[in-house]
């Protein structure tokens, strides 16, 4: 977000009209993305033209600044910048929080709360980074202050920047300030420093992008050349000024057009990439055009500088800041919505945006010009801000976090219901503490041996999370009998050979192939006397021969062909071999469900699902003559499947039992594997 109010020209004190427009098309392009609106597809690169901006006037602002005195005083413009941004977005932070207390199941206090107070301290941006590559850590595109990860990119930028500026500064030669006035900034050194910026920093977004997108997407690193194209406009507004008018207006309607064109037409797949230079480039070009400050009739100035668009400008930090909170905890209060409910949310939205506007933001902006001078009451108010955000974070985590653990009875019966939502989120298997499951991007596994390491009898679990699941019972397994248990399992790479596209890391996923060819053959080199493998159907496949991702019959088939592949691979290298029957998937998140009724847990069992995808991988196996280890009797009865057995929470989230669960399964699992050792 560009900052509130700060559209100013750069050149003159004159108040940019058309910027406070441009800041209104930006907010509109996310807000329609967000709420579905057809036609808004790429709407998020609304963020792309708040950057450009906020590079535009930053850069003017502090160069300004540096003509004026020789130099930025950064106390008084961290105590602007805190004023102006901070106490609106504390407001909602707190908001938000409240209400998550009132909406969200609490199972989830712990996760929101983490997300509002790494918003608090404008480092929400790494948070979702990394989460965005961690398999089991859900859909984070629920998280009420998602939209938080711009302000944290932006705050950064202001941090560095003005630091950047005042070195590049320092740097120049004597010699090249000679002929100017006494303080006055290099022009052509900001430009050269600005390219150099740009070709880095969009290096850096290639790379990232092909390796890791929601780095890339999240990164200030990788965001940087887009400030600095808004600062390469202001390097360049000697000549811009010399632009004459039917050019300049020219280059703003092309500006409005290729912003157009990737609103409509950007995807998210490979973004913020070559993909980002269109609405980028667009938003450059528009405030180029204004440079002169006039706009005559055809002007893009004029367009922009309608008083419906200023207005939405005025209010667009704010409503950006209010629209979705209010979107997502009205769909957790409402369930799924088509596009035109999102969008009427997403409008009601305005209504606390503008009362945040007028009685928070307006006026702590523009307050008695002495107090507001003074830079420590700015920091004093930033402080206050982003205190009360972590405040609100620690009340709303507090019902689960400081839980009173359940006691275990003297016979034996689990802890309380609450006690085990409270650490289901972190209760995994001990194999991701130890690093033996295997995050998406890493493709070598380690020497992952449990049990006994000397013993007789070897056992290897191979697959992924589903997988890892049982884990905790095949290791009590393998220490009551003396067995060698080896672990090899990677998020979200199934045993089967098929290609799949991550959602992670928005590209064909590399790692898994290249991570199960190197098992396959570890275990051929070192073969163990039973080979473990289960897998859960992605529901959508990666067809290599067309390109794109499939689902339906073509991802069932595409499923079955891997499968067969698989086991006839490992039969070629002599491998005992035996299937793990996949767990049922649940509609919803069960862990959440019973956080929602404690008290009535089975509201949350379902039916149990029509076996057509399971079938394919127990078919394969058994037209390979290899056993099936089912042990869906033990959860599913009587046609549903249970959400809590005997006081035990079985799942974690929809698809992954819990370790607590699994390691009441020792028998069942143990005796099927007794009995698949005991083949030929």
């Amino acid at each position: 977000m560009s900052e509130p109010g700060g559209a100013r020209s750069a050149t003159a004190s004159a108040f940019r009209t058309d910027i406070e427009g441009l800041r209104a098309l930006a907010v509109l392009a996310v807000l329609g993305y967000h709420a579905d609106v057809p036609g808004f597809a790429g709407g998020f690169v609304g963020v792309d033209v708040f950057f450009v901006i906020s590079g535009f006037l930053i850069t003017g602002i502090l160069f300004s600044e540096i003509a004026r005195t020789g130099a930025v005083n950064l106390a008084n413009f961290f105590a602007r910048r805190a004023r102006r941004l901070l106490p609106a977005s504390a407001l909602v932070l707190v908001m938000t929080a409240i209400g998550g207390r009132l909406l969200l199941a609490p199972v989830d206090f712990p996760l929101v709360a983490g997300d509002i107070a790494a918003a608090a301290l404008y480092a929400v941006n790494l948070r979702f980074a990394w989460q965005s590559t961690d398999y089991l850590a859900g859909d984070r595109d629920g998280s009420p202050v998602l939209h938080y990860w711009s302000l944290a990119v932006e705050e950064q930028f202001y941090l560095l920047w003005p630091l950047l500026l005042l070195a590049l500064l320092v740097w120049l030669p004597r010699r090249s300030r000679a002929a100017r006035p006494k303080h006055a900034p290099s022009l052509p050194a900001l430009r050269v420093f600005l390219l150099a910026t740009c070709a880095v920093s969009f290096a850096v977004a290639l790379w990232l992008t092909e390796r890791a997108q929601p780095w890339s997407f999240f990164s200030p690193w990788a965001r940087a050349w887009e400030f600095a194209a808004g600062a390469l406009v202001y390097a360049c507004r000697d000549a811009l000024l010399r632009l004459g008018a039917r050019r300049a207006a020219a280059l703003g309607w092309t500006g409005l057009a290729a912003l157009a064109l990737g609103v409509v037409h950007t995807e998210e797949a490979g973004f913020p990439g070559a993909s980002a230079w269109l609405p980028v480039l667009g938003s450059a070009a528009m405030i180029a055009a204004g440079t002169r400050g006039a706009f005559p009739a055809g002007h893009i100035g004029g367009l922009l500088s309608l008083a419906p668009l200023r207005l939405v400008g005025r209010l667009s930090y704010s409503l950006y800041l209010w629209h979705w909170p209010v979107l997502v905890y009205a769909m957790h209060a409402f369930g799924p919505m088509y596009w035109g409910e999102k969008l009427a949310w997403t409008l009601a939205s305005a209504v606390p945006a503008a009362l945040a506007w007028r009685f928070v933001e307006k006026p702590i902006h523009e307050g008695r010009r002495g107090a507001t001078r003074r830079p420590v009451v700015g920091f004093w108010v930033g402080a206050a801000a982003s205190c009360s955000g972590l405040i609100a974070a620690a009340w709303l985590a507090g019902p689960v976090l400081f839980a009173t653990p359940g006691v275990a009875a003297e016979n034996g019966a689990p802890p309380a219901l609450e006690a085990q939502l409270a650490a289901v989120r972190d209760d995994l298997p001990v194999v991701y503490r130890d690093g033996c499951h295997l995050s998406i991007q890493a493709t070598e596994s380690a020497a992952c041996v449990y049990g006994h390491a000397d013993a007789d009898v070897s056992v290897a679990l191979l697959g992924d999370s589903k997988a890892a699941q049982w884990f905790p019972a095949l290791e009590a397994i393998a220490q009551a009998r003396g067995w060698r248990l080896l672990s090899l399992t990677k998020s979200g790479c199934p045993a089967a050979e098929v290609t799949l596209w991550s959602s992670q890391l928005s590209r064909v996923y590399r790692e898994c192939g290249q991570w199960r060819d190197g098992i396959f053959e570890r275990l051929a080199r070192e073969p163990p006397d039973l080979v473990l493998v289960a897998s859960v159907f992605p529901g959508r496949v990666y067809d290599a021969s067309r390109q794109e991702e499939v689902e339906g019959a073509d991802a069932r088939s595409l499923w079955l062909d891997g499968w067969s592949r698989s086991f006839e691979r490992l039969h070629a290298a002599k491998l005992r071999v035996a299937l793990l029957a996949d767990t049922p998937t649940a509609p919803q998140d069960m862990a959440r469900c019973v956080s929602a009724h404690p008290d009535a847990p089975e509201r949350c069992d379902f039916p149990l699902p029509a076996p057509a995808i399971a079938r394919i991988e127990t078919d394969a196996a058994r037209a390979a003559g290899l056993p099936v280890i089912d042990l869906g009797a033990h959860y599913c009865r009587g046609g549903r499947c249970q959400a809590v057995i005997d006081g035990l929470l079985v799942y974690r989230d929809k698809t992954h039992l819990t370790p607590a669960f699994v390691r009441r399964l020792v028998e069942p699992l143990g005796e099927g594997v007794d009995a698949a050792l005991a083949r030929p």
